[in-house]
């Protein structure tokens, strides 16, 4: 199993706990944007992940990373996901192309994870 860093300055981690969003951007302390594999998914980096999603997407941990400064993005370290959203963003160039590929491939999961 190879592990890739996706090294991607513009990504950010962001919180909701306190009832209004607080974002978290790289603190230029290393750059361990985004990790993953076939086995988990995972966010932030240094000693700890920011946001850590096990292979299944059913559970999760947060943490310190000193990748983006923030404190535990969760309501607790570690959590069950309940729903997962994910964005994507493309040039207007290559929009019918990705459009083609997202009819071919069914959503597992849509909403929001807490």
């Amino acid at each position: 199993m190879t592990n890739i860093w996706y090294r991607e300055q513009s990504t950010f981690v962001f919180t909701n706990i306190s009832g209004h969003p607080v974002i978290y951007r790289p603190t230029g302390l290393n750059r361990y944007f985004t990790l993953c594999n076939s086995e988990f998914l995972a966010i932030g980096g240094g000693s700890h992940f920011a946001l850590y999603l096990d292979g299944d997407l059913l559970n999760g941990s947060s943490s310190v990373s000193e990748t983006y400064g923030n404190p535990c993005l969760a309501n607790s370290q570690d959590f069950e996901v309940k729903e997962v959203e994910l964005w994507g963003f493309v040039y207007a160039s290559k929009y019918e192309e990705v459009l083609a590929f997202s009819r071919t491939e069914a959503p597992k999961f849509r909403g929001i994870f807490t």
